[in-house]
């Protein structure tokens, strides 16, 4: 397994640390509680739990910066070098130049490679670290073979939205990934994505409209006033239902 940690300065990484110190005793530095400038609102952690091929477990610290120049850049990534463990890396790479189609590349490689199979499936969360630890420990126990992995984002306190459709968010989103090759265990794989959300539906406030199977489990992807509106207009619009609703919600029916 690799736990790993895409880290922009944003308050809220308490209940990251807490995660990874009681779920895998591993102790954690916030970098960000010196930093000088104001937190941006619009940065955001990720955390990350992947099976490897061989079963061995590391942990991989990234910090990707979008700055306007390398020296505001280098600003920024250098208080990374103040981390107290800094000396106990297996190997590093420092103040790496990038861009972004680089930096996506990575990722489908790393962990969403191409011509496999996947089942997926999310939710939002204001849950505490004690009352989630539980599942996630049942989770990370079970992982399936690699490249199969869990994503936490540390999206933080909801912000106030503009009157859209997008609705639903939370401080924390959690998302599960299983990627296998044989079609003869899609089954197995669907179910351990299911039924380990399921398991979580009761700290759950709603799904997010990317990663998910509404076909295999339906869940709240709306506020609920929105849902009601986007009905309403689709009744006035559409009332033949020539255009099929989201999998999952009944004709006419409400979001979980």
């Amino acid at each position: 397994m690799l736990v790993w940690l895409a880290s922009y300065p944003r308050s809220g990484n308490h209940l990251l640390r807490t995660i990874l110190q009681r779920s895998f005793d591993l102790g954690s530095y916030d970098i960000y509680q010196k930093a000088a400038r104001p937190i941006d609102p619009k940065e955001a952690a990720v955390i990350g739990v992947r099976r490897f091929e061989d079963e061995t477990t590391d942990e991989f610290v990234t910090a990707p910066v979008l700055a306007d120049s390398r020296e505001e850049a280098l600003d920024a990534l250098a208080i990374l070098e103040t981390c107290p463990v800094i000396g106990r890396v297996v190997k590093r790479d420092v103040n790496v130049v990038t861009d972004l189609d680089e930096l996506l590349q990575g990722a489908e490689d790393f962990v969403y490679p191409r011509q496999r199979r996947y089942a997926a499936d999310n939710m939002w969360t204001s849950a505490s670290a004690d009352a989630l630890l539980p599942d996630m420990h049942r989770i990370v126990a079970s992982l399936p073979p690699a490249p199969s992995h869990m994503l936490w984002l540390l999206w933080g306190p909801p912000r106030k939205l503009p009157d859209m459709a997008f609705s639903m968010q939370d401080n924390l989103y959690i998302a599960l990934y299983s990627v296998w090759d044989n079609e003869a265990e899609d089954a197995g794989h669907q179910a351990w994505v299911t039924d380990h959300m399921r398991a979580l539906e009761a700290r759950a406030s709603g799904i997010q409209l990317a990663d998910e199977n509404l076909g295999a489990r339906p869940f709240r992807f709306l506020a609920d006033d929105n849902f009601r509106r986007l009905e309403a207009i689709r009744s006035r619009r559409d009332p033949g239902g020539v255009f099929h609703s989201y999998m999952g919600v009944p004709s006419g029916g409400g979001a979980r």
